[in-house]
């Protein structure tokens, strides 16, 4: 349930972003930057993933591709030792390999692959290739190796998403100005810190693994963008509790709630359902984390999305000083305006900050 319709008043949002789209290394690496968003480049939706089950075995898939430069990466995960052999091979030595155990790639990689490898590959007419993981070599666990073809110069829809998000958000809020950071981390997670925000794509990847499906995913991440927000804003407005994960997370609702992405609180709920124990388990590893237990924010979550009253009307009387003038205005302006929102606190920041 929305307090009203955003969408109709982000024209009033002062242009304090600005959008460019250039490549720049102050990352550790090659980015793209619009705004104040900064994303590598990034591998497509489509991803293959072949999971070895152990020792002794090898699986191949085929992958057809168009005329042109392709730029594949490989990645080796779940796995403690995480070397693995892979092959990129055409049909005949692919079938040469199948009888004898030889054969000649077509590409990189040609054999061990650790952790993750990059490599590109250029056609001339459409080729038909097989990705070969061969893992009998291992000793006694499964190898997981995700391929992905990387896309250059994709970036920039993914960039102008972001960007529009942070515009809407800054035609609610005074959001100070600080980087998000889209990358890969080497570990699905995303963190708050005083530089800023980081949204790891290990994290996506594992929303998609989880949930299946594209969208559910995207709303996922979205609501988990949400959350470090809260945590990078608590911290800016100077509110002592910035570092509590579970006002992040009924932060996170809140504007879910506010921007009538209500399926984003939905898609995390249930990817918490679903992953309790493994989230836990991984969780360990990472000191000092503060996370609720993902059964109980499974619930919370669930809670706020059937009774969002008390959650909208709390963090509208925190936010209150922090909210745009325009927002403040077209709210009490607005026919749609909650009940849960205090119209006579909207009434008095309004006549603090004109008499100001």
């Amino acid at each position: 349930m929305a307090i009203l319709n955003l969408r109709a008043v982000t024209a009033l949002a002062p242009a304090m972003l600005l959008v460019f789209l250039i490549p720049t290394n102050g990352f550790g690496g090659q980015v793209y930057q619009l705004g104040q968003i900064y994303a590598e480049p990034f591998p497509s939706v489509v991803a293959q993933s072949q999971v070895v089950a152990s020792a002794g075995t090898f699986k191949y898939a085929s992958v057809v591709f168009p005329p042109g430069q392709h730029v594949l990466q490989f990645d080796v995960i779940d796995d403690l030792d995480p070397t693995t052999y892979v092959y990129v091979m055409d049909e005949q030595n692919l079938s040469s390999f199948l009888r004898s155990g030889r054969g000649q790639c077509i590409a990189t990689p040609c054999g061990e692959v650790a952790r993750s490898h990059t490599t590109t590959i250029s056609v001339a007419a459409q080729t038909r290739a097989y990705i070969l993981v061969d893992n009998r070599n291992g000793v006694m666990l499964p190898a997981r190796v995700v391929f992905r073809e990387l896309q250059p110069g994709g970036e920039q829809g993914f960039l102008m998403h972001w960007d529009a998000k942070m515009r809407l958000l800054q035609s609610i809020l005074q959001i100070p100005t600080f980087p998000i950071v889209f990358k890969r981390c080497g570990f699905a997670n995303a963190f708050a810190d005083a530089k800023g925000i980081t949204m790891c794509y290990e994290l996506y990847w594992e929303l998609q693994k989880s949930l299946g499906e594209t969208r559910l995913a995207n709303s996922a991440y979205q609501w988990t963008l949400y959350h470090e927000l809260g945590h990078a804003l608590l911290f800016r407005f100077n509110l002592p509790a910035y570092s509590n994960e579970e006002y992040a997370d009924e932060f996170a609702a809140f504007l879910a709630v506010l921007l009538n992405e209500e399926d984003s609180i939905l898609a995390s709920a249930e990817f918490f359902a679903r992953n309790g124990s493994v989230l836990e388990a991984i969780r360990k590893s990472f000191k000092d984390d503060r996370h609720p237990l993902s059964a109980q924010r499974a619930r919370n979550l669930y809670s706020w999305l059937a009774s969002p009253g008390p959650l909208i009307s709390r963090w509208h009387t925190a936010m209150l000083k922090h909210f745009r003038t325009e927002y403040l205005r077209t709210l009490l302006a607005s026919p749609h305006m909650s009940p849960w929102v205090n119209p006579t606190e909207v009434q008095h920041e309004l006549r603090m900050r004109y008499s100001q």
